[in-house]
């Protein structure tokens, strides 16, 4: 690649959109659709998301400073909630983004970033802080009644954001046609090249999956004995979630290796080519995940300015000396709050956010 001067500058265009957090702008959810030859020479597409996370962490942490303030909090929920229901009716009546008529164009990188801005989700994000103000709002222990059907209704929406994301499969489509087995398949995008008049997925898909998780969340936030609450706190589980992180950042490039380095694309068959590249990926992780975060979150733990911290293998709070102290080990040096902090008593949350008894 050093060598190859074309594609070197391609990497260097990635890694600059990555860095300055405007991937998704630049190199847009969609890209292959106006550009294929651009999107063919994407190399860590996945940073995008990232993107998005880092702007919505500017814009909202401003906001709600303001809004915290002045006590608009409910206010800064309702008017996110509205604005994410607009941006999902965008995308159910066609329209990819805020520019152009909602007509995805390629006549400029600004133009080809906003006329696509609303594959990129924003509004799922808006949902979140929806449902954090209404959680906030809610009493603290839940009535009977709540705690013993939001699990339930969590269960429901588990199985619908589940249901949802698969929808698009044409792997999964295929594999159930061979066995009889009806599939509610939808296609990601209109089909090139065919005459299609139905619904594509990107229309409702990210709607509905957002919207279909959200009393599962509420439901693992306030419901702590929820056996879904049980199942992710599996240890392989939890190692997992706390490295991936490492996996996000790295698997593009061990994908490459694999397989255009390696061949591997031409005898990896697309049954066994996800579970087979997601085990390397998260083994070849590892040395970065240990050598390199592991050692970044120690050093970050020195400059700590919360007396606690939350230990991530054991879940408990323990005193940052403490944790400074071991040397080893996963702690979160953001201002958390322990299991046994936000429950009934004199510093829980009031509904005005306000902690009691100050």
């Amino acid at each position: 690649m050093l060598f190859d001067r074309e594609r070197l500058i391609f990497v260097l265009q990635d890694a600059a959109a990555a860095v300055t957090y405007v991937y998704n702008l630049v190199f847009p959810v969609g890209l292959a659709y106006v550009d294929p030859v651009a999107a063919s020479h994407r190399s860590i597409d996945q940073f995008w998301s990232l993107a998005v996370e880092e702007q919505f962490y500017l814009v909202i942490a401003i906001t709600v400073l303001v809004c915290l303030k002045r006590r608009w909090m409910t206010h800064l929920a309702v008017g996110l909630c509205i604005l994410a229901a607009w941006i999902g009716w965008q995308r159910w009546t066609g329209h990819t983004g805020p520019w152009n008529g909602g007509v995805p164009t390629n006549s400029s990188i600004p133009a080809r970033g906003l006329s696509l801005l609303w594959l990129s989700r924003y509004d799922s994000l808006m949902w979140g802080v929806g449902l954090a103000v209404f959680n906030a709002k809610l009493p603290n222990p839940l009535p009977a009644a709540w705690h013993k059907w939001l699990p339930r209704v969590g269960l429901v929406g588990l199985i619908f954001g589940s249901v949802s994301m698969l929808m698009s499969s044409k792997f999964l489509f295929d594999l159930t046609g061979k066995l009889g087995v009806p599939y509610p398949y939808v296609p990601m995008a209109v089909p090139k090249g065919v005459l299609y008049n139905g619904h594509v997925w990107v229309q409702y898909g990210h709607t509905l999956t957002a919207v279909a998780f959200m009393p599962a969340l509420l439901a693992m936030a306030r419901c702590g004995e929820w056996w879904a609450n049980r199942a992710l706190s599996w240890k392989p589980l939890r190692f997992l979630g706390r490295m991936s992180y490492t996996v996000y950042v790295w698997h593009t490039f061990f994908y490459f290796v694999i397989l255009e380095a390696l061949g591997a694309d031409a005898f990896l068959g697309q049954k066994w080519r996800a579970p087979v590249l997601a085990v390397i990926a998260i083994v070849a992780s590892l040395p970065i995940y240990y050598g390199v975060e592991q050692r970044m979150l120690r050093v970050k733990l020195r400059f700590a300015t919360e007396k606690e911290v939350l230990d991530l293998n054991t879940g408990k709070m323990m005193s940052v000396e403490a944790a400074r102290s071991l040397g080893k080990g996963t702690f979160s040096a953001e201002a958390v709050e322990g299991p046994d902090e936000y429950g009934p008593g004199e510093n829980s949350p009031d509904s005005d956010g306000q902690p009691r008894g100050e």
